[in-house]
This record gives structure tokens, sequence and C-alpha cells, in this order.
């Protein structure tokens, strides 16, 4: 059996699931480069301040910029 708890308080391993990858990053002795990588922070700030749509529409706009550039 799984037993899960979340706040000292037991919870679903779907929640689990579900939240885990944003709570818990796991690193071996030398993975602390992943701590550094500022792609990793980016999306990290930019989720907690709702700026997701924002991004994506610079994605696209860059992209549009690239292929007009290539033509």
């Amino acid at each position: 059996r799984t037993r899960v708890f979340v706040n000292d308080q037991p919870s679903s391993v779907t929640l689990m699931r579900d939240v885990g990858h944003a709570l818990v990053e796991i690193h071996g002795q030398h993975d602390e480069r992943a701590l550094v990588d500022p792609g990793a922070h980016r999306e990290l700030l930019d989720s907690f301040g709702g700026h997701l749509g924002a991004v994506r529409a610079t994605g696209e706009a860059w992209r549009f910029w690239r292929a007009c550039e290539q033509e």
C-alpha cells in the first residue's frame, strides 16, 4: 500500500501525481546544474505571475519574425 501525505494530512496518490512535479525536484550528487538553469527559473516565475499567455504570444511573434527574416 502507498500512503501519501501533504502538509501532514492524508492525501491521494492521484493528487501527488498531479502536483508532485511542481513540488519536488530530486537531485543526485552532481545534479546541481538544474538549480541554476535560467530556463527553469523563467518558466516558474512566468507561471507564478500568470504570464504564460504572454510568453506563448511572444514565442509565436518571434517565430513569425524569424520566418519573415529568412524569406
